[in-house]
């Protein structure tokens, strides 16, 4: 045990001393501290220092003076490391603000001693109706401050942005054409889309009013329809479509209620209530099985109004 603990101190204490020389003068507190750790681990410094001081570090002190000494070391080298790359952030950055500047400069100077046939072209191009071939004529050269070049380039911004709105118009009006009056939700949303590339077309306005008055009607009267539909599918059995308060006063009725089978059940809807016929099976007072019905009138809500049929 003693050899592995002699082997392992010489070992560590060799690597800690090694990388403490290398990293001594990039990062000098991180380098004295592996040289520390390494004189706390070779036996001939400890033993040396012992023989000057007399005095002897017990092994618990040493273990948490390397462990301290190695936190230290691990915090400053990774300082250590940050600021190293925010200084080669820093050198590309400034590299690439070099090389922005002149590539700048460059074109002014390109532009300046060009202008006028570039500017010719330009216009010409702009008479033409080229203006695709125009904006990314001058793109390039808008830094250069130029007047000229700017109104052109915004004139350009212009007739592309009526142009992209002209064409985007003809495609939406094709499509409302095509599209029949009732599809609201459609014919209101290519309406809208409309009425912001024209706001002043009181026409497209008013059309939008028009079809998203009707959308919203026509969505208030599906919600009620849905809930109108949940109200009454609530009063059945989702698992065998009974209807639960009619089964309820059939198995009342009954002489042996444990016997009642659901056989089917159907419904109609008369508006201001429902019509519900039950098919059953169930035995009679002599133990013989039979098939009955029940037709009753029951409120939207499921409650029994009065039983108009039964077997």
């Amino acid at each position: 045990m003693s050899y592995v603990y002699l082997v392992l101190n010489w070992l560590f204490g060799v690597i800690f001393f090694l990388l403490g020389i290398v990293t001594v003068f990039s990062a000098p507190v991180s380098g004295l501290a592996l040289l520390l750790m390494s004189t706390l681990l070779i036996p001939p410094v400890r033993d040396f220092a012992f023989s000057k001081t007399h005095i002897s570090i017990p092994v618990k002190i040493r273990a948490i003076s390397l462990i301290a000494l190695f936190f230290i070391t691990g915090y400053f080298s990774t300082e250590m490391l940050r600021e190293s790359s925010r200084e080669r952030q820093a050198e590309r950055e400034l590299a690439q603000s070099i090389a922005e500047a002149k590539a700048k400069q460059d074109t002014i100077d390109y532009f300046e001693k060009h202008r006028n046939s570039i500017m010719n072209e330009a216009n010409t191009a702009f008479d033409n109706g080229e203006y695709s071939a125009v904006s990314n004529m001058l793109f390039q050269y808008v830094l250069t401050g130029d007047t000229e070049v700017q109104e052109l380039h915004r004139m350009v911004n212009v007739a592309l942005e009526k142009k992209r709105i002209e064409t985007a118009t003809e495609s939406i009006l094709s499509k409302l054409k095509k599209l029949p009056a009732t599809r609201l939700e459609e014919n209101r949303d290519l309406y809208e889309q409309l009425v912001k590339m024209h706001p002043e077309n009181t026409l497209y306005s008013s059309k939008f009013e028009q079809y998203d008055k009707r959308f919203g009607e026509a969505e208030r009267l599906r919600k009620a329809n849905q809930k109108r539909a949940d109200r009454i599918q609530a009063q059945f059995n989702a698992w065998d479509g009974s209807h639960r308060a009619l089964e309820y006063v059939i198995k009342k009725s009954m002489h042996n209620p444990d016997s009642y089978e659901h056989v089917e059940t159907t419904f109609s809807d008369k508006g201001d209530h429902l019509i519900v016929q039950t098919v059953y099976r169930g035995t009679n007072g002599f133990g013989a099985i039979v098939k009955n019905f029940i037709r009753v009138k029951v409120t939207l809500d499921g409650q029994l109004l009065e039983v108009i049929d039964k077997t």
